[in-house]
């Protein structure tokens, strides 16, 4: 995950992007966790909205079951 200079947050695979960014294992427990406890706020120094979390939920959990992207 990658706090861009923007302040959009985002996943990146690459691990290349510029900004702040935060590991986040590709499991559905790791991924609720991160979000519901507020870790991955809180990692990438960024203040997300309930939006923001959904949408992020949405996300991470469909990537968490796609094999292509598990180094996320």
């Amino acid at each position: 995950m990658v706090r861009l200079p923007s302040g959009v947050v985002e996943v990146d695979a690459s691990g290349k992007k510029p900004g702040r960014g935060a590991y986040l294992h590709a499991e559905a427990a790791c991924v609720d966790q991160a979000l519901r406890k507020g870790k991955l706020a809180r990692a990438l120094k960024v203040t997300l909205n309930p939006t923001d979390l959904d949408s992020l939920q949405t996300l991470l959990t469909g990537a968490a079951t796609a094999p292509s992207v598990s180094g996320v």
